[in-house]
């Protein structure tokens, strides 16, 4: 789309158009550079369900404009409170309405100002009319920023600029976000060429996930492209696989002695909210496989109908609660969180306090046992009587204590059961 034209309020500039006026009564008292970027007023898209800081699970909506075509001019600024400019139609741009935006940068290219038009007083931002024959007044309202790095959230006064990269590794700037005087937080999205960004999808970080109006849908965080569905995930306070669990499952080098202690596959559990990492454990499932015996395999019994027995069975459903005991790992007579942070090979899993109570992914108030309900809505599972067929991992947190990881395995009876009464089916655990 070819630009609208810009000029310095000088007699070589036509009376039609739009007269931008800058009010910076709160700074920044001048800018190296600035750019002046008309947005689509028709494509304002309201995404919910964006996280705004890279260490927290909080989210927020946010609202995208993206832009439609550009202002030819870019230039220094001695002082920006009262800067002029006039942006004067085009005849081979057909729209005449735009939602304005200046962006403001020092020497070293960092957002020092972000500027806007707003019809009413601490509103949204408002279009403005560039039009031929007509020139009308509009203040742009300029609020100082500082610039932060993608690894800080974008607070009150706060801007980051979003930098992609192309196929060829070449960069180019994708868009800004920053927060308003009035505490909400806007995107603004540039094309990857050309002047128009409308026809790029909303994918602001271009992690390939993309948002949908009203829906973060496969990305919570588009303005970091670490943060998406699937994205690996290490213990250092980021969700980046967007899953929401608090907790993160890591490997590590197990000391403890038995059945599996030369194992190198050993578990332990992460708490993001702290970044603490609780102690190693050997991995349950080699444990219960070599030594189905041991007293360090945790292992859960269920009851099965039967189905062809040598490839697979049919569990009873729609649940199978059994009661676990947690063996002193909630100290000095206080109380625990037990919360489910995985589970394996098609299983879900919720818990509660007690098995009357409430179930759901985590349960508070626990002290010496909790109730656990697994079920498989995938129905049939492989394997036979005594297989293995899957597990639930827990964390257990108690305040001043670092997390303790555990893991359940479920495992096959050896009889066969009929699922008779509609369930919830008992299953049986050890220890």
């Amino acid at each position: 789309m070819r630009a609208l034209i810009v000029c310095l309020l000088a007699a070589a500039c036509s009376e039609q158009g739009a007269n931008l006026v800058l009010a910076a009564p709160s700074g920044p008292s001048g800018a190296s550079s600035y750019e002046i970027v008309l947005a689509s007023k028709d494509l304002v898209p309201v995404i919910d369900g964006q996280r705004v800081s890279p260490t927290g699970m909080t989210s927020e909506t946010v609202t995208y404009y993206l832009q439609r075509t550009a202002a030819n001019a870019a230039g220094s600024i001695d002082k920006v409170d009262g800067f002029r400019v006039l942006v004067e139609p085009n005849p081979k741009v057909a729209e005449t309405a735009f939602i304005p935006f200046v962006l403001l940068y020092d020497a070293d290219q960092k957002l020092v100002g972000v500027g806007t038009y707003r019809a009413d007083a601490g509103g949204a931002p408002s279009p403005i009319v560039v039009k031929r024959g007509e020139v009308d007044e509009y203040p742009i309202t300029v609020e100082a920023v500082a610039e932060v790095v993608d690894t800080k959230p974008v607070v009150a006064g706060d801007a980051m600029q979003v930098t992609c990269a192309r196929q060829d590794q070449s960069t180019f700037h994708s868009g800004v976000v920053w927060r308003d005087a009035g505490g909400a937080e806007r995107r603004l999205m540039l094309p990857d060429t050309g002047d128009d960004a409308t026809t790029r999808a909303l994918d602001l970080d271009c992690d390939g996930a993309t948002v949908a109006v009203a829906a973060s849908s496969e990305d919570c965080d588009d303005t970091r492209a670490r943060f998406h569905t699937g994205a690996t995930e290490v213990c250092n306070g980021e969700d980046t696989s967007c899953s929401g669990e608090p907790y993160l499952v890591v490997p590590c080098m197990p000391t403890t002695t038995g059945a599996c202690a030369t194992a190198t596959d050993g578990v332990a559990i992460c708490d993001q909210a702290t970044q603490l990492t609780g102690a190693c454990s050997v991995d349950n499932a080699c444990i219960c496989a070599m030594a189905p015996t041991d007293t360090e395999c945790r292992r859960c019994t269920l009851a099965f109908a039967h189905g062809s027995m040598t490839s697979t069975v049919t569990p009873c459903e729609p649940a199978v609660d059994a009661m676990i005991g947690i063996n002193g790992m909630c100290t000095n007579g206080g109380t625990c969180t037990i919360a489910v942070v995985g589970t394996r090979d098609g299983w879900t899993a919720q818990v509660a306090a007690t098995s009357q109570g409430t179930f759901g992914a985590a349960a508070t108030g626990v002290t010496d046992s909790f109730a656990l309900r697994v079920a498989r809505p995938a129905g049939d599972i492989p394997g036979g009587p005594g297989a293995l067929v899957g597990a639930v991992d827990f964390a257990l947190t108690q305040q001043g204590q670092p997390p303790k990881l555990f893991s359940y395995e479920l495992e096959l009876a050896t009889a066969i059961t009929a699922c008779t009464g509609g369930g919830p089916y008992p299953m049986s655990c050890t220890p």
